[in-house]
């Protein structure tokens, strides 16, 4: 993966829970959210990665994603912040 992302624009999901992953997910993620690499994927160059950004409201999300080698995001899960995370995403 690259040292910067570029907020990734092309979403798929795997879930039907579409509480948070929706336009909230993708104001995350368009909004200069700060990058964190989780884990190696099971494919070359599909890593896992948490967004924690915030919405144009003001809510605070972390987002667990796929970078997909075509540039787009696999959305896994969004969810709000713990107060640790809030802490990291406040000192971007």
């Amino acid at each position: 993966m690259h040292d910067h992302l570029t907020p990734p624009y092309q979403f798929a999901t795997n879930t039907l829970e579409l509480q948070i992953i929706d336009e909230h997910t993708l104001e995350v993620l368009i909004n200069q959210p700060k990058f964190r690499f989780i884990e190696c994927g099971d494919r070359e160059d599909e890593d896992v990665y948490m967004a924690l950004g915030k919405t144009f409201a003001g809510r605070y999300l972390a987002v667990l994603f796929i970078y997909k080698q075509n540039g787009a995001a696999l959305i896994l899960s969004a969810r709000d912040m713990a107060d640790k995370e809030r802490k990291q995403y406040g000192r971007k």
